[in-house]
């Protein structure tokens, strides 16, 4: 497969392209962290210069009394009071090189002169090794006026000379802890990285898909018409699209093609053209993207309208009864956009759905109250279920039995990306922007994918006879007494989607910041589930289809997923969370490959009678009730038990529902 990869003619174009991205960016990244260096370090020293100047004016009034230095009363006290009040390390005054006062525990280790030469520029260094080979020289720790900045161990030491009759009598130290520095520079670091990663990413996305529709899919038009000639069939022409060159072969095989008619005395010719359903993934891309890009600090967003919520609700009930109404209308709108797609089409229905969840999207930035968000959030997710409804009921138009399962892979494939991107790029924004501009970055991303849909959606081509049968209402009733399908949907479906919602949307984010991190780490931990989903994903198709079977994969999956959750509590620890997320997202990506294979076995006689779109539609339907539910339940549990243990409670309720699960499927398990 490897040696068939790089054989491949796009591979080597590729390669050059991505190495000179990376390139490229390696060099934005260096200089926009010696900028943010430049820009942090003299801030802090001219606030710990601000702290000094008011410490010293006061102490020189004392001294003006002729009051000796060493005899100033009070002074650890006095200079408590400013070093907690500043945010420093520690305040010292030094007079014949001696410490006469000081306030904070390493003062005495920090002044040493030997410790000081030591340790030359102190942890700063660790940040600025990885890109010395092709840096310029770090900003230089200088001066304010008369104050001498200099690096000290473990602090950068500000010191100001303290006067009694225009003659000085000592100096203050004031330090400020680099560690400060080296936090805000770790964060810009894992920023960057992140950002440099993704970018790479949508790289390699966008190249494949402007391969996809300006090149391979023209030329896989040309050979299916050329294929039809080889036939003894000219009855099609192929379309003219493409790059020039593309186009210049086009209408060359257009030409044979009309002189070999001309040759039998045929005239009438149509044009071929074949559904390009690369496009489904961009937009299913951009418009999950658009939703998940507040994923990172939705819950912690929502519960600030407690205020103007009813008084009942607390700011955990208000984030989670938000969060499951605009579930439950997700729900609600996925029966009905599987009849709104018969009726307008796939195209303008994602047009509609792209400008209801852009409206959604871009008042939510900017709403007030209670009703305002829920209505807001609300009118979102339906544009939301619109537009995935679109997009699924364009592939399913536009393929047949033959080749279905590839366009959903397409489809699913775009969301599995925005779930990576989305969570990684909302916390950077929200981070360094505000919670507002986040959802106006996602308004525009939607209105762009509402834009691209007029182009990269075709007008819809129904294939006569292929077509999935639609989800009706009146057609639950068969499913809902099947008592199998009833059996895998209240013990698997509903359970994944419960967990999913309930622990990586509600309280690990909740979770996290309870443990003080920020929304960027947040957003970067909650990556995590969309790079173990995107990088499985192709493996446990395979091992689900030929090794494991689908309801072994589905079990395996429940049980992966959850146990890890019940050791949340008992590990505070930012490594154990990560490691369940990444075992969530592992078991997550086996039971999505294998529950829809696994209900289409066990419901083969509801296929044949009531039709696949209503089997699927109804399994759909159920999992998003459990989607609807999940926040409320986990805002509960948070105030009843708190985040972390909410969290091992779904861990338990995951692995119970496993248990049951392969018990009650034994039988489809031996068929």
């Amino acid at each position: 497969m490897i040696a068939r990869l790089i054989r491949n003619p796009v591979f080597p174009m590729a390669g050059i392209v991505l190495i000179g991205l990376l390139i490229g960016l390696l060099a934005l990244s260096e200089r926009v962290l010696q900028l943010s260096e430049r820009d942090l370090q003299p801030e802090l020293e001219r606030k710990a210069v601000a702290v000094g100047l008011s410490v010293r004016e006061t102490m020189e009034r004392a001294l003006d009394y002729e009051i000796p230095l060493a005899e100033l009363n009070g002074m650890e006290a006095f200079l408590e009071v400013y070093r907690t009040d500043g945010g420093l390390g520690y305040i010292a005054v030094i007079a014949d090189g001696q410490i006469l006062f000081s306030s904070g525990p390493d003062a005495a280790l920090a002044l040493s002169e030997e410790e000081a030469d030591a340790t030359g520029a102190g942890v700063l260094e660790l940040v600025r090794a990885p890109f010395r080979w092709f840096t310029a020289p770090a900003p230089q720790i200088g001066a304010f006026d008369d104050a001498t900045v200099r690096q000290v161990p473990g602090y950068i030491d500000t010191a100001l000379p303290l006067r009694a009759d225009m003659e000085v009598v000592g100096t203050l130290h004031l330090g400020t802890d680099d560690a400060i520095i080296f936090a805000q520079l770790r964060d810009n670091l894992l920023d960057i990285a992140t950002i440099l990663l993704l970018s790479l990413l949508l790289a390699v996305e966008l190249m494949l898909f402007a391969l996809a529709y300006s090149v391979t899919g023209p030329m896989g038009e040309m050979r299916a018409v050329m294929q039809r000639v080889i036939d003894g069939k000219l009855g099609q022409l192929c379309r003219v699209s493409g790059p020039r060159e593309v186009r210049r072969a086009q209408m060359a095989l257009n030409d044979v093609i009309r002189k070999m008619r001309a040759g039998v005395g045929e005239d009438s010719t149509d044009i071929l053209q074949k559904p390009r359903m690369i496009g489904v993934r961009l937009l299913a891309f951009l418009f999950v993207m658009a939703e998940e890009i507040a994923r990172p600090f939705m819950p912690l967003f929502l519960s600030g309208f407690a205020d103007t919520a009813p008084a009942a609700l607390s700011p955990e009930l208000t984030a989670g009864v938000i969060m499951s109404a605009s579930m439950l209308i997700m729900a609600i709108m996925m029966p009905v956009s599987g009849v709104l797609v018969d009726r307008i089409g796939p195209r303008r229905l994602f047009g509609l759905g792209a400008l209801v969840a852009t409206t959604g999207l871009f008042g939510s930035a900017f709403a007030a109250t209670f009703n305002e968000i829920i209505a807001l959030r609300c009118l979102s997710v339906a544009g939301y279920g619109l537009c995935f409804i679109a997009c699924q009921g364009y592939v399913i138009e536009n393929s047949t039995t033959a080749n279905r399962a590839r366009g959903m892979g397409l489809f699913v494939g775009g969301i599995m990306m925005a779930d990576l991107f989305g969570a990684a790029i909302g916390g950077i924004i929200a981070e360094r922007l505000g919670f507002s501009a986040t959802f106006m970055v996602g308004a525009g991303i939607s209105a762009l994918a509402g834009l691209l849909v007029w182009r990269l959606m075709e007008q819809r081509q129904q294939i006569k006879g292929e077509a999935m049968p639609r989800f009706r209402l009146s057609q639950m009733g068969a499913l809902l007494i099947n008592r199998r399908f009833m059996v895998v949907a209240v013990l698997a479906a509903i359970p994944a989607k419960l967990i999913l919602v309930g622990v990586l949307y509600y309280l690990a984010p909740l979770y996290l910041t309870e443990r003080a991190l920020s929304q960027g780490d947040i957003g970067r931990v909650i990556m995590a589930y969309g790079i173990i989903a995107v990088l499985v994903l192709p493996v446990l198709s395979n091992l689900a289809d030929h090794k494991l079977g689908y309801r072994n994969a589905v079990v395996w999956g429940s049980l992966i997923a959850a146990p890890l959750l019940m050791a949340v509590p008992y590990f505070d620890m930012l490594p154990v969370t990560l490691a369940a997320i990444l075992f969530l997202g592992f078991g997550q990506a086996l039971i999505t490959t294998s529950l829809v294979p696994l209900v289409t076995v066990i419901c083969a006689t509801e296929m044949e009678t009531v039709g696949q779109g209503a089997v699927l539609g109804t399994l759909r339907f159920i999992e998003r009730i459990g989607s609807a539910f999940s926040p409320l339940v986990a805002a509960m549990l948070a105030q009843a038990l708190g985040y972390d243990v909410a969290i091992a409670v779904y861990g338990v309720t995951g692995v119970v529902c496993a248990v049951l699960l392969a018990v009650l499927t034994r039988g489809a398990a031996r068929s």
